[in-house]
């Protein structure tokens, strides 16, 4: 008789007899007088499932599982008892026990990487991408599941590459079909890896249960929320949603992508909680002229725990298709300070970095090229000396490594 392997995801656990071939899931958990779970067995042979057995069992209960047992025998000749007990003994010994105490401040080292794609999925933390409606949230999340799941490298974005599912409140299985065929064409990706998809119609916290069993089932690394607003629901308040929310994705102890609309004060929308539980966070900001196949888009880091802040990455994304389907995404990496309607917002200093590409201007074209105080671009220029120098003839330059630019 094997010993079972066990894993978990919440308070979701699978078990696996690999010399019997048997899969156990059990889920569902309730502890009261009794501590209950619902399990399903099934025959896992030749990379396929065969259903068995599906019931709920009292796991403390002597003649619950020898009933339990005796149902099984009718169906299967095996060692049934040994297993029901490994199974209820582990299943409640690790449901109980919960994340184990340790002393923190001499760890070894992480022995995995921060970021399975930097700087947007962080290894061990939730991450949210937030803008308004028609920002291109959700194609620039599908290009980040698109290479997660490859693993394929695509314009200075090196994954680590892991099964990602997209959990999607707002959409269909065609749009995101749609997007990953016509950015795996304007990318050149020719891995047959595709990432997978779950269609959510009730709130994460209540269909927790089920995606967990699923991260299981498909051995899941990474998981997309599109969009926080749906999967959280509508309650007597934000707080009381997001939190609810937040805390069954917390659950799945993976690297998450969070979707989310922007409030008009270019916050998160709704909750505090919402900015404050995420490790990280990120604005999207978008420019497309009327009836144009080009969407500039602008990514700013607007939070981080632990460590600096990123720099800005623009994105072109150029479109091929017509009304009816979009059959290739290309993306390419831009220098923002380029797209006068994205760089609007940037710091002064970068936007006067955005000007001086062009070459050396006196602060009075400066002032009228940025529509600033020529006093207000002097401090500037004078407090980043590592970045401008004033030349003999008055104007001002950028400074790089080699020399003057």
């Amino acid at each position: 008789m094997s010993v079972p392997e066990i894993k978990s995801i919440g308070d979701t656990y699978q078990l696996h007899w690999q010399d019997e071939h048997i899969l156990m899931n059990i889920d569902h958990i309730t502890e009261g007088d009794a501590i209950t779970g619902e399990f399903t067995v099934s025959l896992n042979g030749n990379q396929s499932l065969q259903h068995i057995y599906q019931g709920r069992l009292n796991m403390l209960s002597v003649t619950g599982k020898k009933s339990f047992v005796d149902a099984l025998k009718k169906r299967l000749d095996l060692e049934w008892d040994t297993i029901i007990e490994q199974a209820c003994y582990k299943t409640i010994k690790a449901y109980r026990q919960g994340e184990p105490v340790v002393q923190i401040g001499n760890l070894p080292e992480r022995s995995k990487n921060r970021y399975i794609l930097y700087p947007y999925v962080m290894a061990d933390s939730m991450t949210t991408i937030y803008g308004y409606g028609g920002s291109c949230k959700s194609y620039l999340a599908a290009f980040i599941a698109l290479m997660i799941q490859t693993g394929v490298d695509c314009i200075g974005f090196y994954p680590i590459k892991s099964n990602v599912m997209i959990l999607d409140w707002e959409a269909c299985k065609e749009d995101w079909d749609e997007r990953i065929k016509a950015i795996r064409v304007g990318m050149g990706i020719q891995s047959d890896e595709l990432p997978y998809y779950k269609r959510c119609y009730r709130t994460l916290a209540d269909d927790i249960l089920e995606i967990q069993r699923e991260t299981l089932a498909h051995d899941i690394k990474m998981v997309i929320i599109d969009s926080v607003g749906m999967a959280s629901g509508i309650s007597d308040s934000f707080h009381s949603s997001a939190i609810q929310m937040l805390r069954a994705a917390r659950s799945l102890k993976l690297p998450i992508l969070l979707i989310d609309h922007k409030s008009k004060a270019n916050e998160i929308f709704g909750s505090v909680y919402k900015q404050n539980e995420v490790r990280s966070a990120f604005e999207i900001v978008n420019n497309q002229e009327e009836g144009a196949d080009t969407v500039y888009i602008s990514v700013e880091h607007t939070k981080m725990n632990n460590g600096p802040k990123t720099k800005r990455i623009g994105f072109e994304i150029e479109f091929i298709g017509d009304e009816n389907i979009t059959e290739v995404a290309t993306f390419k990496r831009i220098d923002v300070t380029n797209i006068p309607e994205l760089s609007k917002n940037l710091p002064l200093k970068d936007r006067i970095i955005g000007e001086l590409k062009h070459g050396s201007m006196s602060v009075a074209l400066l002032s009228e090229a940025l529509e600033i105080k020529e006093d207000s671009l002097r401090v500037i220029l004078n407090r980043h000396k590592d970045k401008f120098i004033k030349l003999s003839n008055g104007n001002w330059g950028l400074v790089e490594k080699g020399g003057l630019q």
